[in-house]
């Protein structure tokens, strides 16, 4: 993310390294649930080549070292496993407590399912050319 797309310089937060820069690429890539869609999302494991430690970008070791504009950039919530687009959080924010997530999970199905069928009326009007 920082490194690669927006060609930012982001330094090894260890106080023995002397400030050395992380370089490097993720090996996987994470499927993230948005309101209408999900979408996959690649991100950058940030290695430092002096101490040998990893930092993937997401971390707040490497989100700290970013401006606020380019922090504002990234709407994901990730876990180990997971990932979840900001809006879905939004969403789940009107929740109160003791409340079912259930609405919440029926909206987005919905809009899931409205997403996909206008994908396929899309598709097959584009067909149609074709043949």
């Amino acid at each position: 993310m920082p490194y690669k797309l927006w060609n930012v310089k982001v330094v090894c937060p260890n106080q023995g390294c002397g400030l050395h820069q992380l370089t490097g690429l993720h090996k996987r890539a994470r499927q993230v649930l948005d309101v209408d869609r999900t979408y996959n999302m690649v991100a950058e494991t940030l290695i430092c080549n002096k101490c040998r430690s990893s930092h993937v970008s997401w971390s707040q070791t490497v989100l700290t070292q970013l401006d606020l504009a380019h922090r504002s950039e990234f709407w994901v919530i990730l876990t180990r496993k997971y990932a979840c687009d900001i809006r879905v959080i939004r969403l789940l924010r009107e929740r109160g407590l003791g409340n079912s997530p259930t609405r919440v999970l029926k909206q987005l199905r919905e809009n899931h399912t409205e997403e996909w069928l206008n994908r396929v009326l899309r598709y097959g009007t584009e067909c149609v050319d074709w043949t």
